[in-house]
């Protein structure tokens, strides 16, 4: 399970783990895991495990190898030919590449950016993210030229994506994290989280409300023109 620990606002990666996933380390750094709890002091034997504490019977390790929560990509796989790995096999690759449905359709994508956008070769590729809500993420992008941004949370389409104010398109990759195209340059990226459904709900709420109070205005319409109604006719 994941559960934040961290105070508001913060960087999007500080994020502390339970041991689940503590024999795939490679997991953890590809997840932006910085902190293990466990109770498996085998842990210090990996390189990049650094015991921080122990607190409530739980011991507390630094993920010194943990990928930040915005990482770029250089290398792209198929998820076609990483099923055919072992899982170790498959869990370095995720390190080293994005796993993705469709490499032609992205590296396509990455083509036009760089022909669009240029590449600028002087920038230092860096992605520095805050969450600043639950719902909601923003920080500065760099990078020389087009290159895959993995984030890491999972993919959800009712998240929404904007670049330097524009709509930025979000994609599922390494099987089921978020992924975006970034073109060449400095940018801003914010994220934000809507349930899918919440405006068509918030929509038909106030069309059943209008609906409700066309329907008594009627009522009191049709309640106060029958008696009069009547004492016409009786007369």
């Amino acid at each position: 399970r994941f559960f934040a620990h961290v105070s508001e606002p913060s960087e999007a990666a500080n994020v502390s783990y339970i041991k689940s996933f503590a024999d795939r380390p490679m997991i953890l750094d590809l997840l932006a895991v910085k902190y293990v709890l466990t109770h498996d002091r085998n842990l210090e034997k990996s390189p990049a495990m650094s015991y921080v504490g122990t607190a409530g019977g739980v011991d507390i390790y630094r993920n010194d190898a943990a990928h930040d929560f915005g990482y770029f990509y250089d290398d792209l796989a198929d998820e076609v030919d990483a099923d055919n790995l072992t899982l170790e096999q498959r869990d370095a690759l995720l390190l080293e590449s994005v796993i993705v449905p469709d490499t032609t359709t992205i590296k396509a994508g990455l083509s036009q950016l760089d022909i669009a956008f240029g590449a600028r070769f002087e920038l230092a590729q860096s992605a520095k993210l805050i969450k600043l809500r639950d719902d909601q993420i923003e920080g500065d992008i760099q990078t020389p030229q087009a290159k895959v941004l993995l984030l890491s949370m999972p993919f959800d389409r009712g998240w929404v994506a904007r670049l330097n104010d524009k709509p930025l398109e979000l994609f599922r990759a390494d099987y089921g994290l978020t992924a975006a195209l970034i073109p060449a340059g400095r940018h801003t990226l914010t994220l934000s989280y809507e349930p899918p459904g919440r405006r068509l709900g918030w929509w038909l709420s106030f069309l059943s409300l209008g609906l409700f109070v066309a329907w008594q205005l009627l009522q009191r319409q049709l309640a106060r023109r029958v008696p009069a109604l009547a004492k016409a006719v009786s007369r």
